[in-house]
């Protein structure tokens, strides 16, 4: 469909203040609409086209010096996102124009929420690889939710956090399952759910190999090392001693 661009950049701007975003922010977005509508004006239409879409993305250039000017290129194309997203789905989803590829929730209540969340991770001021972890897991968590029926946070069990770890546990390095258990309580406590942030494992448990079982010849010579090695501390031949005698493992 083509909508009144007047119109159009009114309602985009009034969903950036209804979903709280920084005045800053905000003052952008105007100083990039009043471009796209000077340039709809120059072409002699009202209207949010295709033609007047492109038209702007190709506008990169510095106005002052003609050079291209990534600031320029990157706020036309999260504009033009944005209004496109409008034009396709009726509604503005204002995450739709980040560079991203992970898969995003479908419902709108679950946009709506893991926008909320991305502008709350921005305010704290963390790390750019913190925010992306924590964005990634936050999304497939709600992804999780949603190809398992659930229609809200509320409306799921404690018992789904640990099914979800145990989902993505084997394509993730232990470092990394660790972030993702820290932003799954940062997810949860965003939210003020409880039940899920109680829920959230301790720690990510380690995937250790058990060694195999010793050959005699090698528990004689662990023995007799023990017995006559003076080198060895007494701590470290009491360690072993116990580890051969119990069995015991890496766990």
């Amino acid at each position: 469909m083509e909508t009144q661009l007047t119109t159009l950049t009114q309602n985009a701007v009034q969903a950036l203040k209804d979903a709280d975003y920084n005045e800053s922010t905000i003052n952008e977005y105007l100083k990039t609409f009043r471009f796209l509508l000077q340039m709809a004006e120059n072409m002699n239409t009202d209207y949010y086209t295709p033609e007047l879409a492109q038209k702007f993305l190709a506008d990169t250039a510095n106005s002052r010096t003609g050079k291209y000017s990534l600031y320029r290129d990157k706020r036309h194309k999260r504009c033009i996102r944005m209004l496109d997203w409008y034009e396709h789905n009726g509604y503005f989803r204002l995450d739709a124009f980040t560079d991203t590829q992970i898969s995003k929730p479908g419902t709108i209540d679950f946009q709506t929420l893991h926008s909320s969340y991305l502008r709350y991770l921005s305010d704290k001021g963390l790390a750019n690889n913190t925010i992306d972890t924590f964005r990634n897991i936050s999304c497939k968590f709600l992804l999780y939710l949603e190809t398992a029926g659930y229609p809200g946070l509320a409306a799921a069990p404690a018992t789904v956090v640990p099914d979800f770890v145990a989902a993505i546990r084997n394509t993730w390095s232990e470092g990394s399952l660790r972030t993702a258990l820290s932003g799954l309580r940062s997810f949860f406590t965003f939210t003020g759910n409880r039940n899920l942030l109680n829920a959230v494992p301790g720690k990510a448990l380690r995937t250790r190999k058990i060694i195999p079982v010793l050959t005699e010849a090698e528990n004689q010579s662990l023995w007799n090392t023990l017995l006559h090695d003076s080198s060895i501390p007494c701590r470290d031949k009491a360690i072993v001693a116990l580890c051969l005698v119990t069995g015991l493992r890496a766990w």
